[in-house]
């Protein structure tokens, strides 16, 4: 790490700041004895600091743990690891919120390219997958998921909540939707998913597939965006 630049960011601290800080590195120590706790716990306490002090930003990717803490990519991966397990989020939030990237890009095969920053997200992404009854082996490979239509389509509809579901039926069958089911839906956005349509100027844009599919689980559409 860059003593410098931490000694700079630690001088512009508050005093209710640097107290925390101090809090946070030392309550390792005291769970349960001092001493006792796994380096782990230390290190992730470190972490913690680093970000309150602005050394890491809060949504740090593996890049800027190599970078700054001047570990290797195996470790950052794990420190990154660790710290998703003690965040405790919930799995299919995680997932929503993978899904509603505006990063995610269709390639010329037809398939889907997911940007997944962290690794905990990654297997949370694969199990998935797994579960729906596709093959995930081969396809995730670092921090980016290729996925075929098929495998986006039940996964998305697998993570609409059940109210929501019941919004988007009652507008398929008001609008007259030839194909009055979600899977449907979402297939017939999905062909059209990554292609260029006309804005209100006539000029050619790129649809965002993460943000239709975001605004999917909250149980609304645009019919521009599907026919």
């Amino acid at each position: 790490m860059n003593k410098e630049d931490l000694e700079g960011l630690i001088s512009k601290l508050t005093k209710q700041d640097l107290q925390r800080a101090l809090s946070v590195m030392l309550a390792p120590h005291s769970s349960p004895v001092f001493g006792a706790v796994k380096i782990v716990e230390h290190e992730m306490a470190a972490i913690e600091v680093l970000k309150l002090i602005g050394y890491l930003n809060k949504g740090s990717d593996e890049y800027s743990f190599v970078e700054k803490l001047r570990v290797t990519k195996a470790k950052a991966k794990s420190l990154m690891y660790q710290e998703a397990l003690r965040k405790n989020t919930n799995a299919d939030d995680d997932l929503r919120g993978i899904l509603s990237s505006p990063t995610i890009q269709k390639d010329t095969k037809g398939m889907f390219l997911i940007e997944v920053p962290y690794p905990l997200q990654m297997d949370r992404l694969r199990s998935r997958v797994r579960e729906l009854g596709f093959i995930s082996n081969g396809s995730f490979s670092g921090s980016t998921a290729r996925i075929s239509a098929n495998a986006l389509e039940a996964l998305i509809e697998s993570l609409i909540p059940n109210d929501k579901k019941d919004v988007i039926l009652k507008k398929l069958k008001k609008q007259g939707f030839p194909d009055k089911s979600i899977k449907g839906l979402l297939r017939a956005f999905l062909l059209k998913a990554g292609s260029k349509v006309a804005d209100g100027t006539g000029e050619q844009i790129v649809t965002n597939i993460g943000e239709v599919i975001g605004q999917t689980f909250n149980g609304w559409y645009g019919s521009d965006f599907f026919w």
